[in-house]
């Protein structure tokens, strides 16, 4: 595998290895020592605290930087709630149409 993912670094400018979800098979942690850069998916209101927590503590030895991206956030109804600090008020419409 390691060998496979070398060959395909040095034909293209960007491999993207997609790996099932790290908790659920050793895979995701296997592969994820072959990148250079690592992805970490949460599903907003649907990943548990716990579980992303432990999952990135799984990756702590990895050495590797490690981005984390939020996924399918109902931004109507973040803002509902009053968190609206993380926009800039003039974008809201933007966001909720």
């Amino acid at each position: 595998m390691q060998a496979f993912v070398q060959g395909l670094a040095k034909q293209f400018d960007l491999v993207i290895l997609d790996t099932p979800p790290l908790t659920a098979v050793s895979d995701a942690l296997v592969t994820a020592r072959l990148a250079d850069y690592v992805v970490f998916l949460v599903r907003w209101e649907q990943t548990s605290r716990d579980l992303a927590v432990n999952a990135l503590k799984q990756m702590r030895d990895l050495r590797k930087h490690v981005g984390v991206v939020l996924a399918q956030v109902d931004v109507r109804r973040h803002l509902r709630y009053g968190e609206s600090g993380y926009f800039n008020p003039k974008d809201r419409e933007y966001y909720t149409n």
